[in-house]
């Protein structure tokens, strides 16, 4: 398979995935960042790498007179389908060695660049940088909710993304600028949900067609849906079901860095909500925010929080850490 492409600068990361792309195979192996569970070697089919990239494009009006530039790394997938963007749309690309710093070098006119939410945090930071970008895309984990009101106010238009790696990157968009906190579905997607109220991806023409998540959503039609959580981090404690995910943001405000919940077995509660961090926390001010079956029962204080390669946190690292204060 042949690709056209204007990469005004490369990686040798981007290079090896670009012969893989074009070799006689209809499909790139891949792997799953192992974020929450062990990673998965899959068979990636190529022309579902194209028809996604051509709705990305159609989304975000990406076209043969658009510039790119891409700090992620082309050995995970949100890398690899940002040079079929540049591709199917006759984009300008320029690929950058991953950075917390991203934009190494003036580039002029960005229209579009994907980010972590690390990376966010640089270009919000830096006005130079800033005053230069179109639209921003952020992926590979939650955006802090302390962040939401400067990205609201940023010169660059802030999207968030859903999606996988089996999907080919993102299904869904979330739009900072609208009031709600919902994801619209890309051209050619719509949703359902099943029992557990968890999203199944409807998208004809593709191989993951019909394909069920673990994410519970709150959906308000067959385009339209609130991210709530994953199924798998759900906490039964003193018999009520409570939301890692929705802990995290609701106590976001008073949380000046890296954080991350979970739930551990307990003798009393069942399971009972622990929080890890790399601060101390005022106990208080984590009642004022959260009920009573939500309240971190421990704090576990750290010196680190480990990472996925793509910058996602990485839960299942947490068993090295030694018990930390109790609340």
């Amino acid at each position: 398979m042949e690709l056209h492409l204007n990469i005004k600068i490369s990686t040798p990361e981007a290079d090896e995935f670009i012969r893989e792309f074009t070799n006689s195979d209809d499909y790139i192996i891949v792997n799953t960042s192992g974020s929450t569970g062990t990673p998965k070697t899959i068979h990636l089919p190529k022309s579902d790498m194209i028809r996604s990239a051509k709705a990305s494009c159609e989304y975000f009006g990406i076209n043969k007179k658009s510039r790119l530039v891409c700090p992620l790394s082309a050995n995970y997938i949100a890398g690899k389908m940002m040079i079929i963007r540049a591709a199917v749309s006759g984009a300008e690309l320029i690929m950058e060695t991953p950075s917390n710093t991203p934009i190494a070098r003036y580039y002029g006119k960005i229209d579009f660049i994907p980010v972590v939410p690390s990376q966010l945090v640089h270009l919000l930071e830096n006005k130079a940088k800033a005053k230069h970008i179109g639209k921003v895309l952020v992926g590979g984990g939650p955006v802090p909710q302390n962040l939401v009101e400067a990205i609201k106010n940023a010169p660059f238009h802030t999207f968030a993304s859903y999606g996988m790696t089996e999907t080919s990157s993102h299904v869904a968009i979330k739009d900072f600028r609208n009031i709600n906190d919902h994801y619209l579905a890309l051209p050619g997607i719509s949703f359902d949900v099943d029992d557990e109220f968890c999203l199944k991806i409807h998208a004809p023409g593709y191989s993951f067609d019909g394909i069920q998540t673990n994410d519970i959503v709150w959906l308000y039609d067959h385009k339209d849906f609130h991210w709530v959580g994953r199924r798998d981090n759900v906490i039964i404690t003193g018999g009520v079901k409570v939301h890692i995910e929705e802990i995290e943001r609701k106590i976001s405000p008073i949380m000046n860095d890296e954080y991350f919940v979970i739930g551990v077995k307990d003798d009393f509660w069942g399971e009972k909500v622990v929080l890890y961090t790399k601060h101390a926390v005022d106990a208080e001010a984590l009642k004022s925010l959260l009920t009573n079956f939500e309240m971190p029962k421990e704090i576990r204080i750290v010196k680190t929080i480990p990472h996925t390669p793509t910058g996602k946190i990485l839960r299942s690292e947490i068993k090295r850490y030694k018990k930390g204060s109790g609340i």
